[in-house]
């Protein structure tokens, strides 16, 4: 393609240069979506593991204490709060055994 003088653009070729441009930011706004996507399927997926982790937690101590869910949950959360550790660290401590509250 040649310019119609130098420097400057002619209306045909501000038309294709302007077509080209919309092309590549569509598809680079379709790149960053499915990044955002990937990105919130990831958090999600972390988010419920780490529910399933703190359930059986309270589970497990629930039963071991003979108390119900929601004190078990007290019991756990307070521990975690009390030595600044994340609720998820306690709850995998203690279903794995190391740790009985």
């Amino acid at each position: 393609m040649f310019l119609a003088r130098p420097g400057t653009l002619s209306t045909d070729e501000v038309t294709l240069v302007t077509s080209m441009a919309r092309i590549v930011a569509s598809g680079l706004r379709g790149r960053q979506e499915h990044e955002r996507q990937a990105a919130v399927e990831e958090q999600l997926t972390a988010a419920l593991e780490s529910r399933v982790v703190i359930e059986q937690g309270k589970g497990f101590l629930s039963y071991a204490h003979g108390e119900g869910v929601a004190e078990a949950f007290t019991r756990l959360r307070g521990h975690a709060r009390s030595r600044q550790l994340p609720l998820r660290a306690v709850a995998e401590r203690v279903v794995g055994g190391d740790l009985l509250l």
